[in-house]
């Protein structure tokens, strides 16, 4: 494996109700907690884990034997990435005018 093949992501998990970061007890219970699906397998890549920041991130490194491993694997994620705050958006207002 490359090193050139070698990336990390940083996952943290806020608690909906006070906003503050959650701490993790382990790696193991970081890994339950966050609920990783089978798409960050995808391309089997080599996997190292540690926590950081007070136990409240929890670093993966993913490694890659080559740039199409990589890139398959990007490309999964990105699909199966979703963001449900958006959804909960509104468009702004618009201002109402002054004039009559």
């Amino acid at each position: 494996m490359a090193n050139e093949f070698k990336h990390k992501r940083y996952f943290r998990l806020i608690n909906n109700e006070d906003s503050s970061k959650i701490t993790f007890t382990s790696v193991e219970d970081a890994q339950t907690k966050i609920g990783f699906r089978d798409v960050w397998n995808t391309s089997s890549p080599t996997k190292t884990f540690a926590l950081a920041d007070a136990d409240t991130t929890l670093i993966v490194t993913y490694e890659f034997d080559n740039k199409d491993d990589q890139d398959a694997f990007k490309a999964a994620v990105a699909v199966s990435i979703t963001v449900p705050a958006l959804s909960a958006i509104k468009a702004p207002k618009r201002p109402r005018s002054s004039f009559w």
